[in-house]
């Protein structure tokens, strides 16, 4: 479990809760006309965020209150992984492709490198295998339904049978992946 780019999560979230907040944003953001593609280095609307940086939603009150409930929960699941006090930004995205290609997650405007995710596939039994060159070496995860990954390494996720695929995420910045990774082996939350 030392050498691998990720580690399988065994904390069971509230799913209908985080299906509640998904269609609230859905339901928001519709009116508002935010709904923003991630352009990165992606074809046009591969990834689409539900729910971004706080910039973007900062006119919308009732997006923020949702924010607020969100981060409120995401903090008790970091609290619970032994990740209290880590910075994070929650993200819920579709993923409309097939093969989400070979990338880092760069830091950008609003974010600083992101150096890991905590990954939540909602409502599927369906999985997206995830590919990593980490320390020169090759890894393959025939998929997850909760993890914790490596994003500061080159990877890619092929999402062609579970399109659109709709993730809950918790980007961690600051500490790296291996220090991350160690705090959660260390809460007793793994497979």
């Amino acid at each position: 479990m030392d050498n691998l780019p990720y580690v399988n999560i065994n904390y069971e979230l509230d799913e209908n809760l985080i299906e509640k907040w998904w269609n609230e944003f859905t339901n928001i953001l519709s009116h508002t006309g935010y709904i923003r593609p991630n352009f990165s280095k992606l074809d046009d609307k591969t990834i689409t965020e539900l729910y971004g940086h706080e910039l973007f939603i900062k006119s919308d009150s009732d997006a923020l209150i949702l924010k607020d409930k969100v981060n409120l929960y995401a903090e008790k699941i970091l609290e619970n992984l032994n990740l209290e006090g880590i910075p994070f930004h929650v993200t819920f995205m579709v993923t409309n492709t097939g093969i989400l290609d070979w990338h880092k997650d760069e830091a950008s405007s609003t974010r600083p490198q992101c150096s890991a995710a905590i990954m939540y596939s909602l409502n599927t039994d369906k999985r997206a295998p995830t590919e990593w060159i980490y320390n020169d070496v090759y890894y393959k995860l025939d998929g997850y339904k909760h993890a914790l990954i490596n994003c500061s390494c080159m990877h890619r996720v092929d999402n062609s049978k579970c399109s659109p695929r709709r993730t809950f995420r918790i980007a961690l910045y600051g500490p790296t992946f291996e220090e991350i990774k160690s705090k959660i082996i260390q809460s007793g939350y793994t497979i």
